[in-house]
């Protein structure tokens, strides 16, 4: 009993991290094919879809995103991984999750985010957000972005940004492992 709460809680705790990838399936690519480059977005767009992205996390639906709604996310989706209903998660359950991550992953690594969670948010952020402000923090990231302040992303600016980004998280990872004295 102890092993497969055991089992279960760490099969949950390894699928934490993909809860929002599994709610954006609609606007995931085919398993397996690259997608589209990003297309030029409005200011307005990128409101709209930082307030789509909140209507789905807020799972209570209280207006804003806290514990509570990370909960009520995880249960859901240790329900979709516990196919046989017996509140525990097999082998083959398990196995069955890795292929799944494994697949959406491609060549990316995973667990090279330092004190970094899920798309690179800092943990002790506080906690909980309402939406105002997740708006905001949308909005103040497409301004970033829009480098000719024009009100609309484009493809290129949207790269440059990415590459902005990777360069950063490379220094950090660089700072990281200089700091960081092996394990002997």
């Amino acid at each position: 009993m102890m092993r497969r709460m055991t089992m279960a809680l760490g099969a949950l705790a390894l699928a934490l991290p993909i809860t929002a990838v599994l709610a954006q399936t609609a606007q995931q690519a085919p398993r397996g094919a690259m997608r589209a480059p990003m297309a030029d977005m409005t200011r307005q767009q990128a409101q709209a879809r930082a307030e789509q992205h909140f209507a789905r996390m807020d799972a209570n639906q209280d207006g804003k995103v806290d514990a509570a709604d990370r909960t009520a996310r995880h249960a859901a989706r240790f329900d979709q991984l516990d196919t046989n209903r017996d509140g525990a998660l097999s082998r083959e359950e398990f196995a069955a999750l890795q292929g799944d991550r494994a697949d959406r992953r491609g060549n990316h690594r995973m667990g090279q985010r330092g004190d970094r969670g899920h798309h690179g948010a800092r943990a002790g952020q506080p906690v909980p957000v309402d939406r105002a402000t997740f708006v905001a923090r949308a909005l103040e990231r497409f301004d970033r972005a829009d480098a000719n302040r024009d009100g609309t992303i484009t493809t290129a600016e949207h790269q440059a940004m990415r590459e902005a980004r990777r360069a950063e998280w490379r220094a950090q990872r660089q700072q990281d492992r200089a700091g960081s004295t092996p394990v002997q």
